[in-house]
Formats: C-alpha cells, sequence, structure tokens
C-alpha cells in the first residue's frame, strides 16, 4: 500500500510537470510569433498608400512599448516641421515616406536626443495628444 502511495504521488509529480512545461512553451511560443510580428512590421517601408495602416499596426502590435512612442514622435516630428514651409499636404509626409518603421524609430530617438527631451516627456506629450484627439 505504501508503494501504491509513492507510485500515486509520483505520477501527481509528473502531471504537474508536465503541465508547467507545457504552460511555458505555449506563453513562449506566444511571444516569440509577437516578437516576429513586431520584427516584420518594423521592417515596412512608410507610403502614402499604408501610412495610415502602418500607424493602426504600431498602436496594435506595440501598444505602451517605448519604440511605438517613438516611432510617434518622429512622425510627429516630422509633420510639424514640415507643415511650417508645405504648399501641399503631401509635402508634409515628404519627410515620413520612404523610411521604415524601424528607420523612424531610430530617428525619433535621435530627435529626443538632439532636442534634450526625455521618453517620459515624449510619452506624456503623446498621452495628452491622444486624449484630445478622443
Amino acid at each position: 500500500m505504501e508503494n501504491e502511495a509513492k507510485k500515486g504521488s509520483k505520477v501527481a509529480i509528473y502531471v504537474i510537470i508536465a503541465v508547467i512545461v507545457v504552460a511555458v512553451l505555449a506563453v513562449g511560443g506566444f511571444f516569440l510569433l509577437n516578437a516576429n510580428a513586431v520584427n516584420s512590421l518594423k521592417q515596412e517601408t512608410v507610403s502614402a498608400e499604408n501610412y495610415e495602416d502602418l500607424l493602426k499596426k504600431v498602436d496594435e502590435k506595440m501598444p505602451g512599448q517605448d519604440d511605438a512612442y517613438y516611432f510617434a514622435y518622429a512622425n510627429i516630428y516630422y509633420i510639424m516641421e514640415s507643415a511650417m514651409t508645405a504648399t501641399n499636404e503631401e509635402e508634409i509626409y515628404t519627410k515620413i515616406y520612404g523610411k521604415t518603421v524601424q528607420q523612424l524609430i531610430d530617428e525619433g530617438k535621435q530627435i529626443a536626443k538632439d532636442n534634450n527631451v526625455t521618453l517620459e516627456q515624449i510619452k506624456e506629450q503623446i498621452d495628452e495628444l491622444n486624449k484630445t484627439a478622443n
């Protein structure tokens, strides 16, 4: 009877370990698939045809991520800068189109650094813009 109890507890331990391993693999697989989707998104080139779609994808696939804020910051910066001299709407986006999402993220980081703007300040500004827009 003691052997049966030991066997039962061993089986229970193996079942628990198996459940934990499956859960870890499932969570790891989810994060791996999400990481691949984000990396693929970062390689997409911005154009007039996909600009709105890419903005939505960045918002959906990178919510709250620092890179999403830098991407938005670069977009806002270039739009505001170009709007002062643009003679038509297309000219406003000339510094954005033709670049990948990753390039705009990197440029957003550099613009922030050059202007002594912290990530926290960027987040506050963009969150305030989002509140105003809604």
